[in-house]
């Protein structure tokens, strides 16, 4: 076990991480949708070459802890999921909806990332803006997957300490 033994930890710290993640991915691309807004150009401050590093600071930080979300989904025994299910959708034991919107929504991230770490370094022009656009229908992917939990812990009272029963 991920916790040392204690469920209620591991839970804890998989789904903090996810919900963190998830309020920097927000930022993130209401940040990437300020950038490309044409009001940009006309910002003296903070310059271009810093709002591009934040951005990508932010996706850094977006990526280290969704990693810290999958890994502990994947390596804890009683959550159900395994690296099948955080890596391949449909996979998953523990809500196979659920978890398989967030992998969708991970490789959708994924490639919104690698095709903006390749701009400038393409010789087709902006050939990654289109592919990067993919960044919300990874935070898309993600609310659905949110929505889809609040409503299965207030509407159908589901249990929300453990996922699955052993």
């Amino acid at each position: 076990d991920p916790a040392g033994g204690d469920d209620r930890i591991a839970l804890l710290l998989a789904r903090s991480a996810g919900l963190s993640a998830y309020v920097l991915l927000v930022l993130l691309v209401l940040g990437g949708l300020l950038l490309a807004h044409p009001w940009a150009a006309r910002l003296r401050r903070p310059s271009k070459a810093v709002r591009l590093r934040l951005h990508a600071s932010l996706a850094i930080a977006t990526l280290a802890l969704t990693g810290v979300h999958v890994l502990m989904w994947a390596t804890w025994s009683a959550g159900g999921v395994g690296w099948s299910g955080a890596l391949v959708p449909w996979g998953s034991a523990y809500r196979p909806v659920h978890v398989s919107l967030g992998v969708l929504g991970l490789y959708a991230a994924l490639l919104a990332g690698v095709t903006a770490a390749m701009a400038g370094r393409l010789t087709t022009g902006r050939l990654w803006w289109p592919v990067h656009k993919l960044a919300l229908v990874s935070l898309l992917a993600y609310a659905l997957m949110a929505w889809l939990v609040v409503l299965a812990v207030t509407v159908m009272s589901l249990d929300v300490q453990t996922p699955v029963s052993s």
